[in-house]
Parts: C-alpha cells; structure tokens; sequence
C-alpha cells in the first residue's frame, strides 16, 4: 500500500480511536473532544482526510475505499494495526469503507450523524449541483453549506460557532471539495457493516438531522446486531450543539469495550 502523505496528530495515551471528520471539515473538529477522551484513557488520532485541512488533493474523485485505504496507511505507518473508529458524517462513511474493506482492524464502530445507506437518485442529482457550485464559489459553497447542518434553533443560538468554523474550514480546496462530493455520490449501501460484523457498533443520531433519510435508515438498525442506538435533539452538526451527553456516552461506549 502507499504511505499517503496525510497529515495527522495523536493526542493521549490508552485505548486508540481514530476520529475522522466530516465533509468540509478538518483534524482540528476533534481538538477538545481530544484532549478531554486523552485524558480519560483513549489515545486519539486524528487525521486530515485527503484534499481537507493540511492532507494533499490526490485523486480526482477521492471514494470512501480510497479514503479509508489513506486511513490504514497512517494507522500502519504508526503501527497502530488495530484501534476503534467514529467518523462523522462524511466520516462515517470512511469508517465503514474502512471496516467493510478491512475487517481485522476496527475493535468498534461510532457513526456520528452518518449512515450506511447510499445516495438516492435526488442525492447524486444534488452532489452534482454541489460540485458545480464549488467550483462556481468555493467559500461561497462551504459558507452556504454550514449553517442548515444545524438544527434551526442553533443556527441562531450558535451563530458564532457557526462563524468560527466557518473561519477553521473556509480555505479547503476546491479540488478537494470536489474530490469528495463524487466520492460520496458513487458510495454502495454498507448496511452489511451494521447487520453482519460482529464488533460492537455505536450509532449516534440527531432528531433534527435534515442531512440523513432517517426512516429509510432505521430500517436498516433494525436489522443491525451488536449495535447501540442513542437519539438527541440535534441537527446533523449535533456534536457541536449539545457536546457534553453525547461526548460522555462516546466515552462510556469506548471504556466498557
């Protein structure tokens, strides 16, 4: 395999979870989540996905196999061969190309505000439009597209936070932008993950999350097995909203593995 040349940081020392972030976003999402787990006993790594934060563009489409294959490389290089894994959004969608691909790898599975359905027919339409968008107007693109990933209560209660990630994402690359939008648009359905692997799974879901079609994916929780299901009223940035209960069940999920 190639040693991808991603950028990353570990922070604390103990059980390693690999966080990976979501669509537009970047390692430093995870910083205080971060130190509070590294404190706790969990050894974070926190990785760049390609064409975001510090990690290079490399691939014209950048798919969730790809992503995840530049995952274990990192994880390789720090021979850290086996580890727990969350991924939000975007995030998930690597973390279950990654346990689908790899099975020997993951000790357990969080999906934050993320799915294993694929995109519907209207949702590749959308990705698209999106990537025509970006390539119109990137910070326009990535301005437009953060405040309606949180619930409508937040947008304003939080416009600040809003700003301020604006500000912390606002330069990621157009190429990358791009890369990832057909990326996600070509992904298969990965409901196999929930309801055939035996690891245990965690999946964290908002009750405002406009981002996912949730009565299509409880359909697919129901058939899932070893898997622990916890709603919040959160929209689809939920871990931004109301961090301090959905960090502390992340943290009591990873501790009792």
């Amino acid at each position: 395999m190639v040693n991808l040349p991603l950028a990353y940081q570990v922070i604390g020392k103990g059980k390693p979870l690999v966080l990976v972030h979501g669509f537009l976003e970047n390692r430093h999402i995870w910083d205080k989540w971060a130190a509070q787990l590294g404190q706790k006993g969990v050894k974070c790594l926190l990785i760049d996905l390609p064409g975001h934060g510090e990690s290079p563009v490399l691939r014209h489409t950048h798919s969730m196999e790809f992503m995840a294959d530049a995952v274990i490389a990192v994880m390789r290089g720090l021979d850290q061969p086996n580890f727990s894994i969350l991924g939000h959004s975007m995030g998930g969608y690597v973390a279950l190309a990654l346990a689908q691909k790899y099975r020997a790898s993951p000790d357990a599975l969080i999906l934050l505000n993320s799915h294993s359905l694929a995109d519907s027919t209207e949702k590749k339409a959308m990705r698209l439009r999106a990537v025509q968008l970006a390539e119109a107007n990137p910070k326009g693109f990535i301005k437009n597209a953060l405040p309606p990933l949180f619930s409508a209560e937040n947008q304003i209660a939080l416009k600040a936070e809003i700003h301020a990630l604006y500000q912390s994402v606002k330069d990621t690359p157009v190429k990358g932008i791009t890369a990832a939008l057909r990326g996600m648009r070509m992904r298969p359905d990965r409901s196999q993950v929930l309801t055939e692997e035996n690891f245990p799974k965690l999946v964290v879901l908002g009750e405002r999350d406009k981002a996912i079609d949730m009565p299509a994916f409880e359909g697919a929780l129901k058939k899932a097995k070893d898997t622990e299901t916890l709603r919040f009223p959160i929209g689809h940035m939920g871990f931004l909203e109301d961090e301090a209960p959905i960090l502390k069940s992340i943290e009591s999920f990873l501790l009792k593995e």
